[in-house]
This record gives C-alpha cells, structure tokens and sequence, in this order.
C-alpha cells in the first residue's frame, strides 16, 4: 500500500501546481495525505482533483471546507 500511496503522490509534476513550484507541489501531496486519512482510494482521487486544479486540496485541507 505505501508504494501505491507514494507513486500517486510522485504522478502529481511540478507541471501541475501553479508557478512550477516545489512549495506548490509539497502542500499538495501533503494535503492530500491529512486529507485521504490512510485510504488508498481517496488517495487515488484526491490525486485525480489535484491534477486538474491544486488549490482544491490545499483549500479542502485548510478545513475552511466543509465536507
């Protein structure tokens, strides 16, 4: 499970954040993380989200969105 984890974190490219940048990058798949709570699938889509537009999961794990 951790080698599915991270090779969906690694698929998400500094082309996908804003700017190209690594700080851009490193929230999001740390978002992703507190936001997925150790499931898989949720990775797995929270990583589909975050290659159309970042700043979705960096704000949904801001905790300003209410689930």
């Amino acid at each position: 499970m951790i080698a599915a984890v991270l090779g969906e974190l690694n698929s998400i490219r500094l082309s996908h954040v804003m700017a190209e940048s690594e700080h851009n990058l490193s929230n999001t798949r740390l978002a992703i993380l507190k936001l997925a709570n150790g499931k898989l699938k949720r990775v797995q889509e929270l990583t589909k989200s975050a290659k159309i537009d970042f700043r979705d999961i960096i704000y949904w794990a801001s905790g300003e969105y209410d689930w």
